[in-house]
């Protein structure tokens, strides 16, 4: 019986869940992409999907422009990327969830590809390949490296994640005590929570997602970034000036 085959259930899909702040100008092409997956999807193995967008205290037309393309909206105050991640999959209305970032091209066959991986029941979950959409040669080459690099050490995808809702809410979603890296903490607590129930952490490396450049970093800046990462993972608590990169209001 393949994976369209399956028997139904209300829960039955793929909710995809984006974190937003002030995203207006990145969300139009993102969720552009995220609707031609979801239809190609649709089309292959006829399941609902839904996105939600969660906007985080945004003070632009983010919640606007998400609602154009479709998404349902969820606002969360709480300037805490864990928190923001965490609310969208608790309003996740399907037993599959995705979570990608506001500036980010997903490839069609994405959704097609994670559902036929997770539908064979051997998966807690799972990522996928990052890179960047960049003119920038040293852009390009120290994302690649950089993804080399947190895959050696981590044996982590850096991308998009997926999981099973369920997982995720019996793991305690994302660590909210992490205001960066959080996406790494989340699937290594995955990992060793799928190890309880006889299932694997897929690094799913036939899908590649691409970030957009759009904050204009410098490789200093994001080697500094990249450490900052690396010190939330084994429990150095950032400063403040740290977090710049991903709070900043100016970003």
């Amino acid at each position: 019986m393949d994976s369209s085959q399956k028997p139904r259930n209300d829960s039955h899909g793929i909710s995809i869940v984006i974190p937003a702040f002030n995203e207006e100008k990145c969300l139009p092409e993102t969720l552009s992409f995220i609707n031609a997956a979801q239809k190609h999807i649709k089309q292959e193995f006829n399941i609902p999907t839904e996105v939600i967008v969660v906007d985080n205290a945004s003070t632009d037309k983010t919640s606007l422009v998400a609602n154009e393309f479709g998404a349902r909206v969820v606002r969360h105050e709480v300037r805490n990327i864990s928190s923001v991640r965490n609310a969208g999959i608790k309003q996740s209305s399907y037993d599959l969830v995705v979570t990608v970032d506001a500036d980010t091209y997903v490839p069609l066959d994405a959704f097609s590809k994670i559902w036929t991986e997770m539908m064979t029941e051997k998966f807690i979950g799972g990522g996928v390949r990052m890179g960047i959409r960049s003119n920038r040669t040293h852009v390009r080459f120290f994302v690649s490296v950089m993804e080399f690099l947190m895959m050696k050490i981590t044996g982590i995808s850096l991308g998009m994640f997926f999981f099973s809702k369920d997982a995720a809410l019996k793991i305690g979603g994302f660590r909210e005590t992490h205001l960066a890296a959080e996406d790494m903490a989340f699937a290594r607590d995955l990992r060793v929570y799928g190890k309880t129930m006889n299932k694997r952490f897929l690094n799913l490396r036939s899908v590649r997602i691409l970030t957009f450049d759009r904050k204009n970093a410098s490789s200093k800046q994001m080697f500094l970034s990249l450490l900052t990462g690396l010190k939330v993972l084994i429990g150095i608590q950032p400063k403040k000036e740290d977090l710049d990169y991903w709070y900043s209001p100016k970003r």
